[in-house]
């Protein structure tokens, strides 16, 4: 929601570095004023909206132009990235439409319905999970287990890992594994 003041603002980091953003909201839930995603790792109506809304993008955006600004996409540069249930929706996207981002991010939200223990997918999924260790709604007690079928998943090593010390003065504690390919995970608590 533009209106929202609590939302994030990445317009101006986009003018700046010439990218595109896309805010995609979940459908309204029953008679409130909330919204929400179908998070739960199948294919349903909410990753068919956004497998549609990325070809939209792509077509769009196909060559530069004077109806689109001028703008050119490269789709191997399309990453999906959510807030709390968008973090969610994000891990069902990470299972259901892998290979359509390039990499995924999820911040304070984790798989539905025990998604985490059925991640099989046809490649490995470049992630990135940020979460703070105070949040009292989406709780990081079940965290290490979704990290560690994820990195399991993607062939990391939980012996081969680099921490990122100079985040830990600023509250931070972030994790780089590799895995296959070279596939990048990626865990900062807060």
């Amino acid at each position: 929601d533009p209106n929202n003041t609590d939302a994030p603002k990445f317009q101006s980091v986009a003018d700046s570095k010439g990218v595109i953003v896309v805010y995609p909201e979940g459908q309204k839930i029953n008679n409130s004023n909330d919204y929400g995603w179908d998070a739960t790792g199948e294919e349903n109506a909410d990753t068919k909206f956004i497998q549609a809304l990325v070809k939209e993008i792509q077509t769009k955006y196909a060559s530069q132009n004077s109806s689109n600004g001028n703008i050119s996409v490269d789709p191997t540069r399309f990453y999906l990235c959510g807030f709390s249930m968008g973090g969610m929706m994000t891990y069902a996207c990470a299972k259901v439409l892998n290979g359509t981002f390039a990499a995924y991010g999820s911040c304070g939200g984790f798989p539905l319905n025990e998604f985490h223990l059925n991640l099989a997918t046809k490649q490995p999924v470049p992630f990135i999970h940020l979460h703070g260790d105070a949040d009292n709604v989406v709780e990081i007690k079940h965290l290490h287990t979704i990290i560690e079928n994820l990195l399991f998943r993607n062939g990391c090593s939980l012996d081969n890992f680099k921490v990122q010390n100079e985040w830990d003065t600023k509250g931070f504690k972030k994790y780089d594994f590799t895995g296959v390919n070279g596939v990048p995970v990626t865990t900062v608590t807060f």
